[in-house]
């Protein structure tokens, strides 16, 4: 059983309260820590199991992938390096690294397969067989970075290394400029083939997308920490200007798509029909947007480069077009996702789920905002609504983890899958470990 954490008395004044925060706040890391692991960990063949039930029930599945697998280790690097008490968390970051060198890069061509099977022998399950995804490999030099910090393993630099070369030569598109993410085994952009039977859409083939290029500018941030090669500076510094120049909108919001050559992927000229059967490819992504806001003051620090005025207000613009539109001033959390329709200066909510990993991202963003701008009291009331819903609608009290999309979307949400391909730790477990040292600073326990 889970103990239910406490929500905060408005009367509390402001060291207290945020002394009250930050204690809830590391009781739920430590509580999400270990009722994912060991529990996760394959220790027949390495890696990490993927799909678990509503009440931590392991489910069959014939697959791993790398996103999932990089993930785990990740987190599992992370949290093994802050809380070096939890000395099983070492030889878990260890499975994961083991299984991704060992089944899950590619030593004839090179990069991170997309899917193995359990035992990481290829398969031919779902058309996956042999391709990858430049977000994949993203994630995989997040994690091997995450792993070398906590190791010193030379071989996991060194892996990680080869995954930027192997981006850099196969996913950058040298004539405009920017990653493809859907790639052949070779490192083919799968648009120059026949990507039909390959497992992925073919309508996302040959496009340029928000989420991979956000992932890897988070995952070239990381490696620039440990090593500070001029060659990565320059592809994290031309990311960051693709970013801002290229994806974040006037208006405060991510355009997700864009053809080869920068040409916007739109349906706002498209019947209904076609706008609800492409949604993934347009519309605005408040989750996204909050993340990526986090993730460009993250590069900005690890380059020491000082924000400019027009950086700084193309962070704030992410941050309060979401709150001003997919904010839920109610019971706090935020949407996932509205749409510009033809003719409106203001977005429609078109989906009102409130999903983990937003509202982790959303977390984490607004107390960096509250700490960057004290002044603009907008931020802290965003956080503490934010944590208050967090507790209430997304933390499982009963069996542990957090829910995928809050209860109060649904009352039956509680029976969804605690984990699955796309949902470990790594959301929540940044947020919280962020959030919790932000809160010890001595900013947030003064008066």
């Amino acid at each position: 059983m889970i103990t239910a954490v406490l929500l905060i008395p408005a009367v509390y004044g402001r060291a207290q309260k945020f002394s009250s925060i930050s204690s809830q706040i590391d009781t739920a890391l430590h509580q999400l820590i270990d009722i994912w692991y060991p529990r996760v960990a394959d220790t027949t063949f390495g890696g990490f199991l993927p799909n678990w039930s509503y009440d931590w029930k392991k489910q069959e599945d014939t697959l791993k992938g790398i996103v999932t697998q990089a993930r785990h280790t990740w987190s599992t690097s992370k949290a093994a390096r802050i809380f070096p008490e939890k000395v099983g968390l070492r030889r878990i970051a260890d499975l994961g690294f083991q299984f991704m060198q060992n089944f899950m890069w590619d030593d004839q061509f090179g990069g991170f397969y997309e899917f193995r099977d359990r035992t990481g022998k290829t398969h031919d399950a779902n058309g996956f067989k042999n391709t990858k995804r430049m977000y994949g490999n993203a994630f995989a030099i997040y994690a091997l970075t995450a792993y070398y910090e906590l190791t010193n393993n030379g071989n996991a630099l060194q892996l990680a290394i080869h995954t930027f070369d192997w981006i850099e030569s196969h996913s950058r598109d040298p004539v405009y400029g920017g990653y493809f993410n859907q790639l052949f085994r070779d490192g083919t952009p799968m648009h120059l083939g026949n990507a039909s039977g390959n497992g992925w859409d073919s309508a996302y083939a040959g496009l340029k997308d928000y989420n991979s290029s956000i992932h890897v500018l988070e995952a070239y941030t990381d490696l620039y920490h440990i090593w500070p090669d001029p060659r990565l500076r320059e592809a994290l510094e031309d990311i960051i200007s693709m970013i801002r120049n290229r994806f974040i909108m006037d208006r405060g919001h991510l355009h997700l798509f864009y053809h080869a050559d920068w040409t916007p992927v739109s349906y706002i000229d498209s019947s209904d029909t076609a706008r609800r059967i492409h949604v993934y490819l347009d519309h605005v992504s408040f989750g996204h947007d909050v993340e990526t806001a986090y993730l460009l003051h993250e590069a900005q620090e690890i380059l020491e480069i000082s924000p400019d005025p027009a950086f700084e207000k193309i962070m704030r613009h992410l941050m309060d077009h979401a709150i001003q539109y997919g904010w839920d001033e109610e019971k706090g959390g935020l949407f996932e996702a509205a749409y510009y329709y033809k003719g409106d200066r203001v977005p429609t909510v078109i989906d009102t789920r409130k999903t983990w990993w937003v509202q982790a991202e959303a977390l984490n963003a607004f107390l960096l905002m509250a700490s960057l701008y004290p002044e603009d009291n907008q931020y802290i009331h965003c956080f503490e609504k934010q944590w208050q819903y967090i507790q209430k609608y997304l933390i499982d009290h009963r069996y542990g983890g957090w829910f995928e999309t809050g209860l109060d979307h649904g009352r039956d949400n509680w029976k969804q899958h605690k984990a699955h391909h796309w949902k470990t730790t790594y959301h929540n477990l940044r947020a919280l470990l962020n959030c919790s040292h932000r809160l010890a600073s001595p900013d947030f326990n003064s008066p």
